[in-house]
């Protein structure tokens, strides 16, 4: 009986400490499938998952804020960000939220995401969402401080 109260007792304490240690995952995904040869918008089976799969999905982890892109100010950059956007929304009306977003491109905040989520995370436990446009997942990843592990990005979807 000792040696179980014990490991109850360590279990509790490393429990704690990992509780107090741990910082509020973030998660990170595309925006849904989008028409080929640039078209606007979402396909098909882009609204479908937007509308279904990812409400679905991500209203169970307890997400408090959701970060997408914006198209730059000159218009050459982020193009796919209104699909970002278009995929984030209905998850964000599900959960009474709105979207948060971040410049891409040269004149933007290089810092916004990263900056974003500290300031969420020292007033909020909940997770983030960031809904990011496809094509420029490289600059948000550089940007946004992840830490990969040292993961190839073929290795986590990236092209």
């Amino acid at each position: 009986m000792p040696s179980l109260f014990r490991s109850l007792s360590i279990f509790a304490l490393l429990t704690g400490y990992l509780a107090t240690a741990a910082k509020t995952p973030y998660y990170i995904i595309t925006n849904a499938e989008t028409p080929s040869f640039n078209r606007p918008g979402l396909t098909p089976v882009g609204q479908r998952r937007a509308n279904d799969c990812i409400p679905g999905l991500f209203s169970r982890f307890n997400i408090g804020m959701i970060i997408s892109c914006t198209v730059d100010r000159d218009g050459e950059e982020g193009l796919g960000c209104p699909s970002a956007v278009e995929t984030a929304t209905p998850l964000a009306t599900l959960l009474g939220l709105n979207v948060t977003t971040c410049g891409t491109g040269e004149e933007s905040n290089d810092e916004c995401v990263h900056n974003k989520i500290q300031k969420f995370n020292k007033a909020s436990n909940q997770s983030v969402l960031i809904v990011w446009d496809a094509s420029d997942m490289d600059n948000l990843l550089e940007n946004a401080d992840v830490n990969d592990a040292g993961i190839d990005e073929d290795t986590i979807g990236m092209q």
